[in-house]
């Protein structure tokens, strides 16, 4: 995934967020080093593609039920309407900036 590369090229600790809680293994919703756990470090969430931003929200309030402080979501290619970009900063929040990298507005004809 995308958040690993940037993670081991950065320096900065990455963190898995499950779907699911799994049965076995540590049963956590996310995986994450006890030095983001015990710093309380603030997190940058990284998706590749972003539509409608759904996985994006819902990601986001798993990881603050789960206790972490999202500041920041990037994602690599935008296909958000400009509506669908403003529903997704309002569900975050002001506390959490989403941005992209690239957007590629799913009603733009190609020709811009």
């Amino acid at each position: 995934p995308i958040a690993t590369a940037v993670s081991l090229n950065s320096g900065h600790p990455g963190m898995l967020l499950r779907k699911e809680r799994k049965e076995h293994g540590t049963g956590r919703l996310v995986e994450a080093s006890d030095y983001i756990i015990k710093n309380n470090l603030p997190v940058v969430l990284i998706e590749d593609v972003v539509t409608t931003g759904a996985s994006i929200i819902k990601a986001v309030n798993q990881l603050r039920e789960e206790g972490f402080h999202v500041r920041q979501v990037i994602t690599v290619i935008s296909r958000a309407t400009v509506e669908d970009t403003e529903k997704i900063q309002s569900a975050l929040g002001p506390e959490c900036k989403f941005s992209s990298i690239i957007n590629l507005d799913e009603d733009d004809d190609g020709n811009n």
